[in-house]
């Protein structure tokens, strides 16, 4: 893939979070695979819309596990979330603001997070990778791009301005809170990391099988 615009930097990372319905009586990824495959079609996720990362995220776990849920895409991850908060669906991989605070209320299960370590608001929840899947990940991140052909001068500086905030711990005590990790890098490791994850995400598409519904 070509970048066509001007990166800055990384901001930070956030997990996806799979959490499930009380009423699946399920409290490990283990007691879930065996609940999903027992179901079949008759059990349907939530997704913040076809394409995107929890969508993907899904149908790539599914196709690992040999289960066939229903896809339900909405428009975003907060109102999957609630449509697994109110039974319609049994599932979703959530973004970390509108699930954490749900599990931390014990409205939803949290079976897994999808990065390589656990996370620091949610450390009693493992890694879908350490519970039954092995080097599962996706990962969510933001940052900032700018126009092409911007001067590298300024470039430099808008990043160094970007990195002290991160750094600050203000910022790093706001990420901590949302379940998510400060990251600073170049702007040549932004645009070499966008490229990648086009190229996994691609990759991600043929593997999963994952089309628009």
């Amino acid at each position: 893939p070509v970048i066509t615009g001007t990166s800055y930097e990384t901001l930070a990372s956030t997990p996806l979070m799979l959490v499930v319905h009380p009423s699946l009586k399920v409290n490990s990824l283990k007691e879930f695979i065996s609940y999903a495959k027992s179901k079949g079609d008759a059990l349907a996720y939530a997704s913040s819309g076809n394409g995107t990362v929890p969508h993907l995220a899904a149908e790539t776990f599914n196709k690992t596990l040999g289960i066939t849920p229903v896809h339900v895409p909405f428009k975003g991850s907060s109102p999957a979330t609630q449509a697994v908060l109110a039974g319609d669906v049994g599932f979703t991989f959530s973004t970390m603001p509108p699930a954490l605070s749900l599990v931390q209320g014990k409205k939803l299960i949290a079976l897994g997070v999808t990065t390589k370590k656990r996370v620091g608001a949610a450390p009693d929840v493992p890694t879908i990778g350490e519970a039954g899947i092995p080097g599962y990940e996706f990962v969510l991140y933001s940052g900032i791009l700018g126009p092409k052909g911007m001067s590298p001068d300024l470039v430099k500086k808008i990043n160094q301005l970007f990195a002290e905030v991160v750094n600050s711990p203000e910022m790093r005590q706001v990420y901590s809170s949302i379940g998510a990790d400060p990251v600073i890098n170049t702007p040549t490791e932004f645009t070499s990391q966008m490229s990648q994850d086009v190229t996994k995400m691609v990759q991600a598409v043929k593997v999963a099988g994952a089309h628009i519904d």
